[in-house]
């Protein structure tokens, strides 16, 4: 049975811009029969999609995406109608997305580092110096 705060939940996601089109369709199906293992799910989704749809790992990453936005939550686990074995359950949190922190890009971190070899002559003519006045003991020694 479909709560009104998964379907909610779901539209706030859409619109959003944080679902794809995958974790869009996921995530209706998890609002409209969850809580629901990855292989039920699929075996759903594959019936809307019809052939030649197959299962891959991009279909199942999209469900620790999905918790990661914070849309579904695991919910436990039992065994799997479809494989027989014991699964993780998915359901809707009833929650709109939360955008992640962004990564820093590889400029960021390049400049980053840039920035730290810049400082090191004078860090290291710091140390030099504290030495030389016996402020700081280097291997073991004044």
């Amino acid at each position: 049975m479909t709560r009104e705060t998964s379907l909610r939940a779901y539209n706030d996601a859409v619109a959003s811009g944080l679902v794809t089109r995958r974790r869009a369709e996921l995530l209706k199906i998890v609002a409209e029969h969850g809580p629901i293992t990855a292989s039920e799910a699929f075996n759903i989704l594959k019936a809307r999609i019809g052939p030649p749809f197959n299962f891959d790992s991009n279909t199942s990453a999209r469900f620790t995406e999905l918790r990661g936005l914070g849309v579904i939550v695991e919910a436990g686990t039992r065994p799997c109608s479809i494989t027989g074995r014991t699964a993780i359950v998915w359901a809707s949190s009833g929650t709109a997305p939360v955008r992640a922190e962004r990564k820093p890009s590889m400029a960021d971190r390049m400049e980053s580092m840039e920035a730290r070899i810049d400082a090191l002559p004078g860090e290291l003519l710091n140390i030099k110096t504290r030495h030389a006045a016996g402020q700081l003991e280097m291997w073991g020694k004044p």
